[in-house]
């Protein structure tokens, strides 16, 4: 029987690396089953360093005020360069603001504004919503401090989780448009743009079109949707059309009270581009980006609609002192899916 050599120092060294490198990529979970570990992120995983913050709050709310002054407070502790400006200050066309975070205290109705005014910044910086109306606040994570809750330790603890890349990011789609022969640049929008008429109470008569396809040749009511994934659970869904998870890049298109019965609200792709020409001439008609801004529209006139081909970047903070609800428990929780309307 031959007798077996005893390894080498040089041997025993070469052994304990291989050792290493195969304990470097495991972990033992407390049940003892084994998982694959990353060893380290790539480059477009590393977490974005935070310098510069953007905070914008609804201004006529003390809530919301005092919320803003304890994440300036926290923020400037923590080394961050903080710039606050009125919301009228804002401007879409000429933004001189940098910032890497932008947090919007308010409702939904702010949120929305902020984006609108922030311009090409919207699409740079990461976007935080914190929710201070009395709205569903259906696009914001996070809520504001309790009138009897600490705002400091609050505040503490959003930046805990953001400093610490412990918060996921969201890729959420708007839309663009514009008049024909009238707009020289693209509007923005993230939840809709609508085409319906003005005050008076009369029909208006819309043909949409679909990357030069004719899909309706004259719809009669009050008007069109043409939504995104997100606006899906905003007017377009009072209209009766369907709700898509925002992280679908799609186009929502939802006709308002039609007197043309075979329409339905159809769900596009995100490369579609859509034309909807006003027919008729005996009312108003408006073209209005989230429900804010509002653009008259001419006999003839036509609205060229598409995908913004740039997102926004929610941010979502998951550290266990700040976490957001899932889109499902928003669902859930604001918009009372599977609750019994005879419960009490």
């Amino acid at each position: 029987m031959e007798k077996k050599l005893a390894p080498t120092k040089g041997e025993n060294e070469f052994m304990l690396r291989i050792i290493l490198i195969k304990l470097s990529c495991l972990c033992c979970t407390g049940s003892g089953a084994i998982k694959k570990l990353r060893v380290g992120p790539s480059h477009a995983e590393l977490p974005a360093v935070i310098k510069d913050l953007l905070l914008v709050s609804k201004k006529d709310d003390d809530l919301a005020v005092r919320a803003k002054n304890a994440l300036s407070t926290i923020a400037q502790q923590r080394g961050l360069n903080v710039v606050e400006p009125e919301l009228d200050e804002l401007d879409a066309h000429g933004n001189s603001h940098k910032a890497d975070l932008v947090i919007c205290i308010g409702g939904d109705g702010t949120f929305l504004s902020t984006l609108r005014k922030l311009g090409p910044l919207r699409h740079e910086a990461k976007i935080l919503g914190v929710h201070g109306s009395r709205g569903l606040g259906f696009l914001h994570p996070l809520r504001m401090p309790q009138p009897d809750e600490d705002a400091d330790l609050w505040a503490t603890k959003i930046f805990d989780a953001l400093l610490s890349d412990q918060f996921d990011l969201e890729d959420w789609w708007g839309l663009e448009a514009r008049i024909e022969g009238k707009d020289k640049n693209w509007h923005w929008a993230l939840n809709d743009f609508v085409v319906g008429r003005s005050s008076i109470s009369r029909m208006v008569d819309l043909e949409l079109q679909v990357d030069n396809d004719i899909l309706v040749p004259q719809l009669k009511g009050d008007g069109m949707i043409v939504s995104s994934s997100t606006g899906s659970t905003a007017y377009s869904l009072s209209a009766g059309g369907p709700v898509l998870d925002p992280l679908i890049r799609s186009i929502l298109v939802t006709p308002i009270c039609s007197h043309t019965m075979m329409i339905r609200p159809m769900v596009l792709k995100h490369e579609k581009v859509l034309k909807i020409r006003r027919l008729d001439d005996n009312t108003e008609s408006l073209l209005t980006a989230d429900g804010q801004e509002a653009k008259a529209l001419g006999h003839g006139e036509t609205v060229e609609i598409r995908c913004s081909p740039k997102s926004i970047q929610i941010v979502k903070p998951n550290s266990k002192e700040c976490s957001s609800p899932s889109y499902l428990e928003v669902l859930r929780s604001k918009l009372g899916f599977g609750k019994d309307r005879h419960a009490k």
